[in-house]
């Protein structure tokens, strides 16, 4: 279990300390490993407290806790052109698969399944709908651009994600407490499936993905040498 934040300014305000004060809220869901990305760079961290004492200037960020569970990477991870980064709770179970292509055009910088979201997402110009298509797994994620975030939720909704605004910023984050804790007084639950865009405008939601696209990834035709192969 991990947590991700995000936040974006109304105004001219830094979301550096609103992000630290949503992760240090949420830091029993993973303390192995602590990371902010704000406008274009990142720090991370080995605690709160260690985090807390930095400080990165911009309008614009996503932050994570780790609970390492598949692979090892604290995050958030960035994209090889540098633009993006990405932030996720849960997990991915056939990264091994997906790096496979990427790995011929992608530089990894950990062993962490977490980072192949990413790298799918730039392979194929964050096309959302065919990452959920291809992902076998939970999550909940965030990937931030120049002027927006994006976040995404599982279609089952194992994973949570909720988000919700104060006078000075919009946010999001795993634990509705956490939002509570900043200032949101009505924190909002992103739907399975659902896409959550995040601007200076506010926030625009998308449905993405639903049950009946997910029934049509299953393969029609089962047999015993296909699930004995799959535990390989």
């Amino acid at each position: 279990m991990c947590s991700i934040a995000g936040a974006v300014s109304k105004g001219k305000k830094g979301v550096f300390p609103v992000l630290v004060d949503l992760l240090s809220f949420m830091g029993h869901r993973g303390s192995d490993g602590f990371g902010i990305a704000v406008n274009g760079q990142s720090v991370k961290s080995k605690s709160i407290k260690e985090l807390r004492s930095k400080a990165l200037q911009g309008s614009l960020g996503i932050g994570h806790s780790l609970l390492s569970i598949t692979g090892h990477g604290v995050q958030p991870f960035s994209s090889c052109d540098e633009k993006s980064f990405l932030c996720h709770n849960g997990q991915l179970y056939n990264y091994l698969e997906l790096n496979d292509n990427l790995k011929r055009k992608h530089s990894f910088a950990s062993t962490s399944d977490s980072e192949t979201i990413l790298h799918f997402l730039e392979e194929n110009n964050f096309n959302l709908k065919k990452f959920f298509s291809a992902a076998r797994g939970v999550f909940s994620c965030a990937v931030s651009f120049k002027d927006h975030v994006v976040a995404l939720r599982d279609v089952i909704g194992e994973k949570p994600l909720w988000f919700g605004e104060t006078s000075e910023f919009f946010v999001f984050a795993s634990e509705p407490g956490a939002l509570q804790r900043v200032g949101v007084s009505f924190p909002r639950a992103l739907e399975p499936g659902f896409s959550l865009t995040v601007s200076k405008k506010g926030f625009a939601l998308k449905k993405v993905f639903s049950i009946s696209d997910l029934k049509k990834t299953i393969p029609k035709k089962h047999s015993f040498d296909s699930l004995f192969k799959s535990f390989q």
